[in-house]
């Protein structure tokens, strides 16, 4: 208990600006919905507040990844031990994603309640992705699962530096740029990266919502193993 007391006296300030991410995200969506509204000079509802919260929430999930670094290495010059840092990193880092979900759900609830009019099919979509979000597995699940996958990220950058972090830039921008543009240029052809995007569809489609879970949890344990190992092999950096 007295680790998680210590780091919350170290990490209690960082608090407030990072949920200044989120508000500020939903400000500027807004802001870029009103500006929409007025160039197209139409009255639907566009949710963008929501969806730049969301978008600091992720400013959020890296910014915890950098934390994680450096109050590594400032825990292991102030001679406390590696042990003592996680045990107190992860329930401040879970609360911190925690508030920011919560706050992200209720900016979104008040941007929905708000609106003036809006298509049903988006109110549905809306109304179906809240649903998701508002899950106890997934209230508990978020939080938990990303301060492990937070910290392991902020592991790789301690150990490797800069190069884990162009890794993992150009693995992100493999499957969120990439691969979707070779989908759609690949559409309607019968190609070798279409047929094994097609397998990979069958083999994730034929597995349970258990299954599926299993092997989340699976590597959520694997991220928090190689987070404990890299962190025990850190030597600090003046």
């Amino acid at each position: 208990m007295s680790a998680i007391c210590r780091e919350w006296r170290i990490q209690r300030y960082n608090l407030l600006p990072l949920l200044a991410l989120v508000a500020g995200g939903f400000v500027l969506g807004r802001l870029f919905a009103l500006v929409i509204g007025l160039i197209s000079h139409e009255s639907g509802w566009i949710p963008l507040g929501v969806i730049f919260a969301g978008f600091g929430l992720i400013a959020v999930f890296f910014s915890l990844s950098m934390q994680f670094t450096l109050g590594l290495n400032h825990a292991i010059l102030m001679s406390r031990t590696r042990k003592a840092f996680l045990i107190g990193n992860y329930p401040i880092g879970a609360l911190t994603l925690l508030l920011g979900m919560a706050l992200t759900l209720l900016l979104g609830w008040l941007e929905y309640i708000t609106a003036p009019a809006a298509d049903p099919q988006l109110l549905d979509l809306f109304g179906r992705i809240a649903a998701v979000v508002l899950h106890p597995l997934f209230l508990i699940g978020f939080p938990v699962g990303g301060i492990i996958i937070a910290d392991f990220v902020g592991a790789l950058a301690a150990r490797f530096g800069g190069r884990a972090l162009w890794v993992l830039w150009g693995l992100w921008m493999l499957f969120a740029v990439v691969f979707p543009r070779l989908i759609d240029a690949s559409a309607g052809r019968d190609t070798l990266f279409t047929r094994a995007i097609h397998a990979l569809g069958m083999l994730f489609g034929r597995l349970s919502l258990a299954m599926l879970s299993v092997i989340g949890l699976l590597f959520l344990a694997a991220a928090l193993i190689a987070t404990i190992k890299i962190t025990s092999q850190k030597r600090a950096e003046a």
